[in-house]
């Protein structure tokens, strides 16, 4: 999400794992809209408070880059649905149930976690962005 070099990352990931070792990622991704652009897009995130911070790319772009760096890919499936489901659950029990427990995403993003979960909420409604999960074999 906040790495703009894509290829470089899955590079360095395949160059790590042992042969035949399992990769297994969780990431957001671009969404369908076409009209994709940073003053349509609600920031913050939890990945980037602006767009200078911001690199997504959409889910085949990744899965070829995965490919072309010899991974092979067991699974692949969208995951926007239940994350979008568990977003709007954390902010749910936020604003019902008082303060946070001691550990979540607010102990990651930091003290903005609740507008830059809803922003992202708005970015899942929108289109503007998915979640997918891929688990890839290493080829070497």
């Amino acid at each position: 999400m906040n790495i703009a070099d894509k290829q470089k990352l899955y590079s360095e990931m395949f160059r790590v794992l042992k042969p035949m070792g399992t990769l297994v990622i969780y990431d957001i991704f671009k969404g369908p809209k076409k009209e994709y652009n940073d003053s349509s897009f609600n920031y913050p995130v939890p990945w980037a408070s602006d767009s200078s911070m911001s690199f997504l790319i959409a889910p085949d772009d990744a899965r070829s880059l995965l490919k072309d760096t010899v991974f092979r890919e067991l699974i692949w499936e969208d995951k926007t649905a239940s994350a979008l489901e568990w977003f709007n659950q954390i902010i749910k029990h936020s604003e019902t149930t008082g303060p946070p427990p001691p550990i979540g995403i607010h102990t990651i993003v930091g003290p903005q976690w609740q507008t830059m979960v809803k922003n992202l909420i708005n970015n899942f409604e929108e289109g503007f962005v998915v979640i997918a999960q891929g688990v890839f074999e290493c080829d070497h």
